[in-house]
């Protein structure tokens, strides 16, 4: 029987130049804490007498991590998506992104790792929301791949 759990989840964040190793364990609860959603690789039609053509499409792999606001992940990130959005006289660095996950097994042992690489910052939200509940929102941040190992 497998154990599908999640909790013990680490992430580590290579962004260069800005931050060379960011460990992230406060994940929310509200949103999804890791978030890939299915990408197509491959796009398809039909020629004028029914015969199936394929194709490769490459796609950039996205990822996105929910953390909990106010947390120190919450903060870093928010530095590093800060630093890389472009503005009026606010050039971005431009970081270049890694992001490890290390899945934890029974035991506590990291049984599985994952890499994603040559990544940049996607989107993020600036500021900290507020639910109908009277809580604070989980804050969001996306990034995008090129590949994983």
């Amino acid at each position: 029987m497998e154990n599908i759990s999640a909790n013990g989840l680490t992430v580590i964040v290579s962004a260069l130049p800005s931050f060379p190793n960011l460990v992230l364990t406060q994940f929310s609860d509200d949103t999804d804490p890791l978030d890939i959603p299915e990408i197509e690789i491959n796009d398809s039609a039909m020629g004028v007498n029914g015969d199936l053509v394929t194709w490769n499409t490459p796609k950039p792999i996205e990822v996105s991590l929910g953390v909990i606001p106010g947390s120190t992940d919450d903060k870093n990130l928010g530095i590093l998506f800060s630093l890389n959005r472009a503005g009026k006289l606010k050039p971005s660095t431009n970081d270049i992104v890694n992001l490890t996950f290390l899945y934890v097994s029974t035991g506590g042992l990291f049984a599985r790792k994952v890499t994603m690489i040559s990544g940049r910052c996607k989107s993020y939200m600036p500021a900290t929301g507020a639910a109908a509940s009277g809580r604070k929102k989980s804050k969001v941040y996306t990034f995008v791949f090129e590949n994983t190992i």
